[in-house]
């Protein structure tokens, strides 16, 4: 993520330049090639999250419809995704006081510093969406239709513990065979899979930011026994619920 708190530079992403100046906010995925030029004074932030921050601060904010956690779904489930996604806040002091503030806890690393910076950055998607959803810049899709094309997705999201096939396609009027095909078309996986992954992802969640038990977040995210639950978080990441916590508090300690 660059956000250019004053001046201006470009980005260079998959071979296509794009002008940034001051406020413009911009995000691009995992494994999307880019390049940064900067010029004169400008000051430009970069966020970089890990994957696995990615899953667990992004939650909540997954299941509120909007362009920005349909972009986030889009290259997160889906076959083809956008190399970008840009968003033009001009002056508006409260987003650049903000990514200051992140930047300074950044590099103080005083207690709590990781949950500040990501509840922030949080606040700013919805600020950011709230005032400037009209100016967003996307390479490949039209927002609405991008919005739309995601519930389907998004409902899984927010029924996840005990949604099925058959609930999803009465919501949206689909038979069946339909939203199993429009799954597999938007996100390479079949509905069980997709429904695995949402379920994996919530518990990596509550693993890295609760005091949860395994066998208490393995009945919070839909499954019947514990030790199915495990085989199919180690199955997912390769690892066990709880090496993958001991890791997360060690990641957020560096």
């Amino acid at each position: 993520m660059s956000y250019i708190y004053d001046g201006r530079c470009t980005q260079t992403i998959s071979g296509n330049t794009i002008e940034m100046r001051t406020g413009d906010f911009c995000v691009i995925p995992p494994g999307i090639r880019h390049s940064f030029a900067v010029f004169d004074d400008t000051i430009a932030i970069n966020i970089m999250l890990r994957r696995d921050t990615l899953h667990t601060m992004l939650y909540s904010f997954l299941n509120t419809r909007n362009i920005l956690s349909s972009f986030f779904l889009n290259n997160i489930y889906a076959k083809k995704a956008n190399d970008y996604i840009m968003f033009r806040t001009g002056q508006d002091t409260v987003i650049s006081e903000s990514f200051i503030w992140m930047l300074t806890e950044s590099r103080n690393k005083e207690e709590y510093h990781y949950q500040a910076i990501t509840n922030t950055l949080l606040l700013d998607f919805y600020l950011i969406i709230r005032r400037y959803s009209e100016s967003v810049q996307m390479p490949l899709f039209d927002s609405r239709v991008d919005v739309q094309r995601y519930a389907l997705i998004q409902y899984i999201q927010e029924n996840y513990k005990d949604v099925t096939l058959s609930d999803l396609s009465n919501k949206f009027h689909y038979s069946n065979e339909y939203t199993s095909r429009l799954i597999k078309e938007l996100t390479g996986m079949n509905y069980t899979d997709i429904l695995r992954t949402v379920r994996i992802e919530r518990s990596q969640d509550l693993l890295a930011n609760s005091t949860m038990t395994v066998q208490t977040i393995a009945e919070a995210v839909g499954y019947d026994t514990t030790e199915h639950y495990i085989r199919q978080f180690k199955k997912h990441t390769g690892m066990t619920p709880s090496a993958y916590r001991k890791q997360s508090t060690s990641n957020r300690t560096r």
